[in-house]
């Protein structure tokens, strides 16, 4: 059987374009998507969205209903409390109960369990940065007689578990977003800091197709919103946190895709032009040097033609912040503001509303349908 990997990276209120995406890829196949996917990965907002497709991946349309009314209806920017000094006192900014709900309570656990001990998904990863050594940790859930060989990088380490809520809200603890969580006695944040887009664990979990999803806009940028206190120009807060944020996380993933072309080039170069015996000498010296042999991968790749950060700045213009009614509404207001301000692409990390989701949700769909003749080849449909 061929196995197909699907990678999501992280980026807060971004990851509902992965959603769009995953919706679009199941419309233009029009048949049952169970099977579709074997392995997942993700980090941060896309580990949860990893994991929920992986719990459903026994559903013929893998529950993608569901995750798009869950993004759609999400009310977090109403719900959480908002400390802006939270940050300087080694607190988070944002109260994280409400997203450690939708976690705990939107993904069927133990549903994700018997697909993997049945072998429908044949491995869930999940990256996270652990905080006192700055390793990043790839918890890996595997089925039966599955080998997942984490990397030999020493800045990286694999871990077989049962992965839970707690692992998946560690490795979307956004650092002075959100607080960090502990596993076994370690803090853990947001795996975006350091492995933003997880391909590594997919490939070395002998898939053969990749799917991989980014939600960085290849030409993003915006003019820099500058403004004079006392003859002086000053650069707003949440400008450059957002642009801190974006250059932390949204990782440039399309150099490891190029990487990983060259490598299928090379492959296909040195298995013409060697022996048999010379192949599996190089084989073997790969597997000294990298734990596992190098193998042929297809890919199909998606990104937002838009600028998510764009995106979010229009929505604040057209629809303002859904913060609810009364006092602590307009606290959070008067804070969110003041962070996402003209020209920030904070807001496309911080905007977990329905309205907004609804948004890249759209846009994913779009991009996806736009490819659909190159999602047929992929998976061989035409």
């Amino acid at each position: 059987m061929t196995s197909t990997g699907l990678v999501l990276a992280g980026g807060g209120a971004r990851g509902a374009y992965e959603v769009g995406v995953v919706r679009g890829i199941i419309d233009v196949l029009g048949d049952d998507a169970r099977g579709l996917f074997d392995v997942f990965t993700g980090t941060s907002v896309g580990a949860i969205n990893a994991s929920f497709l992986a719990a459903s991946a026994h559903l013929p349309n893998l529950g993608i209903d569901r995750l798009e009314a869950i993004w759609s209806e999400l009310t977090l920017l109403r719900d959480v409390s908002i400390d802006l000094l939270g940050p300087m006192r080694g607190q988070a900014l944002m109260h994280g109960a409400p997203l450690k709900e939708i976690v705990g309570d939107s993904i069927p656990w133990d549903q994700l369990h018997r697909n993997v001990d049945e072998g429908l998904v044949r491995a869930v990863m999940v990256a996270a940065l652990r905080m006192d050594t700055g390793h990043t940790t790839v918890f890996a859930e595997t089925a039966p007689g599955q080998k997942f060989v984490p990397s030999r990088d020493p800045r990286r380490h694999g871990v077989h578990t049962e992965l839970t809520a707690v692992h998946v809200l560690a490795s979307a603890a956004i650092p002075l977003i959100f607080q960090p969580r502990m596993i076994d006695g370690a803090p853990y944040v947001d795996g975006g800091l350091r492995f933003n887009t997880p391909l590594a664990p997919a490939l070395r979990s002998d898939v053969d197709r990749l799917v991989v999803v980014s939600v960085r806009h290849e030409q993003a940028h915006a003019p820099v919103p500058v403004y004079y206190r006392n003859g002086k120009p000053r650069v707003p807060l949440g400008f450059l946190v957002g642009k801190m944020i974006a250059a932390i996380m949204l990782d440039p993933v399309e150099y490891d895709m190029q990487v990983l072309n060259r490598i299928n080039v090379l492959l296909d170069v040195i298995e013409g032009t060697v022996g048999p015996d010379a192949l599996a000498t190089i084989n073997r010296a790969m597997e000294e040097v990298r734990g596992k042999p190098y193998r042929r991968v297809k890919t199909l790749f998606f990104r937002p033609s838009r600028d998510l950060g764009a995106i979010a700045r229009e929505h604040m213009r057209e629809d303002g912040l859904q913060l609810g009614h009364g006092l602590g509404a307009r606290a959070r207001g008067r804070v969110l503001r003041k962070l996402i301000g003209p020209g920030s692409d904070l807001g496309s990390f911080l905007l977990f509303d329905g309205p907004f989701a609804k948004r890249l949700i759209d846009l994913g769909h779009q991009d996806a349908l736009k490819k659909a003749t190159a999602i047929r080849m992929f998976f061989g449909r035409l």
